[in-house]
């Protein structure tokens, strides 16, 4: 069971923008600093549990997504 969790990509960001994706009502466009050389962006469906600007400067868990399709532009999961 440790194997299966150990195998897991887990990385702490810190939140530094987050804006509701235009033509949506529950998607945001998230930039976040993982100590990485430019922050990442992804689009997470969290708008139904938070407002765009209750998530800047927090600190979130997410895990990679290794198999998107090819319109996504998301780079990980929270």
């Amino acid at each position: 069971m440790y194997e299966d969790f150990a195998k897991l990509d887990i990385r702490v960001g810190k939140v530094l923008l987050a804006k509701l994706v235009k033509g949506s009502n529950k998607l945001l466009r998230v930039e976040m600093d993982l100590g990485e050389k430019k922050p990442r962006q992804l689009v997470e469906g969290m708008d139904s549990y938070y407002a765009p600007e209750e998530l800047v400067e927090k600190y979130v868990v997410m895990l990679p997504i290794l198999n998107l399709p090819n319109s996504a532009k998301s780079n990980q999961t929270v």
